[in-house]
């Protein structure tokens, strides 16, 4: 399959950052996140996840989980059974390749690579490969905001809107806090979700403003021995997210429907 629509790319070295730097970003980011109201949230149902997954992505569409995962060599898209978490298929990419995050669109699936310049356009019901977008810059993040819109994270206080024909970039919104790194995203209801690497505390912003209404921080949901930061948040119905991290043993249906609403932002 790959042979036919990817071209060779060159090996790299995933390194992300050092550990002395993370740290320093976790600290950093506190005092930020301080002036931010606190959006209070209740754990629905808790599920097993596999904690060897170096989750990138979700998204939830009625009964079928979708998951991005990253690693040079153990990239992959994953479909699951929802909510048995039962494996339906999964394709594994090429090793030169860093998967990130995903979107669903029309029935296909849009996932970014992170240093590649590429955005993997899947079959929805199959995963088989449709077609390979150019894409300008680093993926990190990717959601549907509309029929006509995908918005991207490059690491950054940006979000970028994308036209899904030809990845085109339509417009771009950015937090006047430039130490903001805006990673995996989702969308619900007139608001962004964006995870902000390298910390646990998850952003709801106003897609229409782009101003952030405020902040959930996930720290207590960490889990398993591996457990990196949180990565990985799907809209799972009004109200609700679903949300995991990298290496978690567990993903948790959350009840997010006390947070700020954009109406009375």
């Amino acid at each position: 399959m790959w042979i036919n629509v990817y071209h060779k790319h060159r090996s790299r070295r995933c390194d992300r950052t050092s550990s002395w730097l993370l740290r320093f970003l976790s600290l950093m980011m506190a005092s930020v996140s301080a002036a931010i109201p606190t959006c209070p949230f209740r754990v629905l149902e808790t599920f097993s996840h596999d904690e060897n997954n170096f989750t990138q992505g979700l998204i939830l569409d009625d009964h079928v989980l979708y998951e991005s995962v990253g690693g040079y060599g153990s990239s992959r898209l994953i479909k699951y059974q929802w909510p048995s978490m039962r494996l339906d298929r999964q394709v594994s990419l090429p090793k030169t390749i860093f998967a990130e995050g995903i979107a669903l669109l029309n029935n296909q699936l849009y996932q970014l690579t992170w240093r590649e310049g590429e955005v993997i356009v899947y079959d929805a019901q199959d995963l088989q490969v449709q077609s390979i977008r150019p894409l300008r810059g680093q993926g990190w993040g990717l959601a549907a905001v509309d029929h006509q819109t995908l918005i991207r994270s490059d690491g950054t206080h940006c979000l970028y809107m994308h036209e899904p024909k030809t990845f085109r970039q339509k417009k771009s919104i950015c937090q006047s806090n430039s130490r903001f790194r805006f990673n995996a995203l989702a969308y619900q209801d007139g608001v962004i979700y964006a995870n902000h690497y390298p910390t646990d505390d998850l952003y709801r912003i106003d897609q229409r403003t782009g101003k952030i209404l405020d902040v959930l921080n996930l720290t207590s949901l960490r889990s398993g021995a591996r457990a990196q930061v949180t990565n990985g948040v799907a809209a799972a119905g009004p109200g609700m997210i679903l949300v995991t991290g990298k290496h978690w043993s567990k993903l948790y249906r959350l009840d997010v429907s006390a947070c700020r609403s954009v109406a009375s932002h």
